[in-house]
């Protein structure tokens, strides 16, 4: 039996920035502290326990556990996170068991019970796909609370200014 994904594709209201800059934001080098880490060669890769904060542009993500998978140059090509994982960008937080960032793609897939809040908005799903350039988010299996006049969301500048914060700042996802 063939099963269908429904699939809620969702432009999300960017801020006053021009698209260059937005771009700009979000590429970069990829900053990161943790409370243990592992190093390890074939394949290569970098496992962070406790306390993991990431940051590349202004995306900031947060978990228990972290891995960088890298090419034969130590280049990182992509990572994942597990264990009360929470990111924010550009005036959007999101939360999940699991994440997984693409750098080629600059897509950001969030699964195990991701849940994407967006101004008093609020989508559910199985998975949920954002893609942090071009500002879409997909949405497996979707189910939420869309306010029709949200208020404004302010740009956040967490991702982007001083220094990598030492505990995660975001906050616990929401209970309700």
């Amino acid at each position: 039996m063939l099963k269908l994904a429904l699939i809620f594709v969702v432009t999300l209201a960017t801020t006053s920035q021009s698209p260059a800059k937005l771009s700009e934001l979000r590429q970069g080098p990829i900053e990161f502290r943790c409370d243990t880490m592992k190093v390890l060669s074939n394949p290569n890769k970098s496992i962070c326990h406790r306390n993991v904060v990431v940051r590349r542009g202004d995306l900031l993500l947060c978990c228990k556990k972290f891995t960088g998978y890298a090419d034969k140059d130590w280049a990182w090509t992509h990572f994942s996170c597990s264990g009360d994982v929470r990111a924010q960008r550009s005036g959007e937080t999101a939360w999940s068991d699991n994440a997984t960032f693409d750098l080629a793609s600059s897509n950001l897939v969030l699964t195990g019970s991701p849940l994407l809040k967006r101004g008093k908005s609020y989508l559910q799903g199985t998975k949920i796909t954002l893609n942090v350039t071009s500002d879409r988010a997909q949405v497996q299996k979707p189910r939420g609370i869309m306010v029709s006049n949200p208020e404004p969301t302010p740009a956040s500048k967490q991702g982007t200014a001083g220094e990598l914060p030492s505990q995660c700042p975001l906050p616990s996802r929401p209970t309700n």
